[in-house]
């Protein structure tokens, strides 16, 4: 306990817990974090439930009370609405189906039958409510359709020549992991996040502050200075990453997960589990910070190039959403990537890769290694304490 990184790792630590800057970069993104899950999730789940309950306006209902019937009997509401109240309906984003004044006439006589879906389509919104109004209307339609079959002696097997079933082999987690995946991502984010302004503080602000300069002609060698800060930076990451995965699963438990489709949220032996899968991540994290830092020539300019190592973790992320990733084991040794794969497969329920684990672990190790050892002689050079020089 008396070695010199030690000595640094306690005087930095002591110096993190005083930096309001560092503790709410460790302790504000664990909150905000996981509110925003909630606040997604919620609205989400409420969009969802809203969806549910879908109402027609229908301009000409008392042209087509056989379709105004058959929507009733379909559990969805059907509201009649004048001419001008349709005109304030499109206004606003709703959709309003109107029925031709010669619809019933037509339908008597075996002709087609004209109806007119009018909305901004440009609205994804009512694009939505247009969508459900259409496959309604077509349903209306082929019942009408096998109805006229069955009245000339016609099978309405003839009208389908092959019919398709699908087998869903999914289980309800796999599809829980489809909505799910943006936890795993804040927590990814945290490890960067946590340790960033400690990473900062103890390099780029201690050169202005002239204290780095006394650190590296004491005693102590380079390679234990970073030594002890990169273990102070790492333990702010870790502790941010542990405090957003908490969070998250007691927001989720706030959360009507049931409206998705999604019974218990994460459960604790999940939530370690990504624990495990995230833990090599963090070493990682912290040694990039604290190198790409030290060579920062201030505060500010350390700020930047940390906030571009944000883009790292969240690149494979975004490039999953866009396309999914079929897991090849050369992925498990590249930092982030590793984790974003055996993450997907940890939420659909799959058994732990230990072999993958161990190949992201030792990519990390090696990784973390060589950042530190960097991190030493970069210490050793004059132009780090005299970066205009």
């Amino acid at each position: 306990m008396n070695a010199p990184w030690m000595a640094v790792f306690r005087a930095e630590w002591l110096s993190a817990l005083r930096d309001k800057r560092a503790l709410m970069s460790a302790l504000i993104f664990p909150l905000v974090g996981p509110l925003l899950v909630g606040v997604l999730f919620t609205s989400v789940a409420k969009n969802f439930s809203a969806e549910s309950k879908v109402t027609i306006h229908i301009d000409g209902a008392q042209y087509a009370p056989g379709f105004v019937s058959w929507v009733a009997r379909s559990g969805v509401d059907a509201e009649p609405v004048t001419t001008e109240r349709r005109v304030k309906l499109v206004a606003q984003g709703t959709a309003v189906l109107v029925v031709d004044p010669s619809y019933a006439s037509r339908l008597q006589q075996g002709k087609v039958a004209q109806m007119r879906l009018v909305a901004d389509f440009a609205k994804p919104k009512t694009a939505a409510e247009a969508h459900r109004i259409r496959a309604l209307v077509q349903g209306y339609a082929a019942q009408i359709v096998t109805m006229r079959l069955v009245l000339r002696g016609v099978s309405p097997t003839t009208l389908r020549a092959v019919e398709l079933q699908e087998d869903d082999l999914a289980t309800p987690q796999h599809h829980a992991a489809n909505v799910l995946h943006v936890v795993p991502l804040f927590v990814i984010l945290a490890c960067f996040i946590g340790g960033m302004q400690v990473a900062i503080d103890v390099t780029a602000g201690e050169r202005e502050r002239g204290s780095l300069e006394a650190l590296l002609v004491s005693p102590v060698s380079t390679n234990e200075i970073a030594l002890g800060k990169w273990l102070v930076t790492m333990l702010f990451g870790a502790i941010s990453a542990a405090l957003t995965l908490a969070l998250s699963i007691v927001s989720l438990s706030w959360t009507p997960l049931e409206s998705l489709g999604i019974h218990g949220g994460l459960a604790l032996d999940q939530a370690a589990h990504l624990l495990l899968l995230i833990a090599p991540l963090v070493p990682f994290a912290a040694a990039m910070q604290l190198y790409l830092s030290t060579f920062a020539r201030s505060f500010r300019e350390a700020q930047t190039w940390l906030s571009l190592l944000l883009f790292v973790p969240m690149i494979p992320g975004f490039i999953a959403t866009v396309s999914p990733i079929d897991p090849e084991r050369w992925m498990m040794a590249v930092p982030a990537l590793a984790q974003q794969v055996m993450i997907s497969d940890a939420l659909r329920g799959e058994a732990v890769d230990w072999m993958g684990l161990a190949i992201a672990a030792a990519s990390s190790v090696a990784l973390t290694a060589t950042a530190l050892w960097a991190t030493g002689r970069a210490l050793r050079r004059e132009g780090i304490l005299f970066p205009g020089q």
